[in-house]
């Protein structure tokens, strides 16, 4: 490899790195083929300025018609 190549090299290791270090600090539990349901943080802001973290979930029963609540 030339000494031309490196800094291109360099510039897709640090992508793939920043895009692996994105995707595992956005995971969710999305419970297993999409059952089970899925759970996130949210940080909120206050009407008086401060800032609590919310922790929201989905809980998602099996199969049901498009548009129907899901049987639990």
């Amino acid at each position: 490899m030339s000494s031309k190549h490196i800094p291109m090299v360099c510039k897709a290791l640090r992508m793939v790195i920043s895009i692996l270090t994105l995707g595992i600090s956005m995971s969710a539990n999305a419970g297993w083929f999409g059952f089970g349901g899925t759970s996130w943080k949210e940080e909120v802001l206050l009407h008086d300025g401060s800032k609590i973290i919310v922790t929201r979930t989905v809980a998602r029963g099996g199969r049901h018609e498009i548009g129907q609540e899901p049987v639990y």
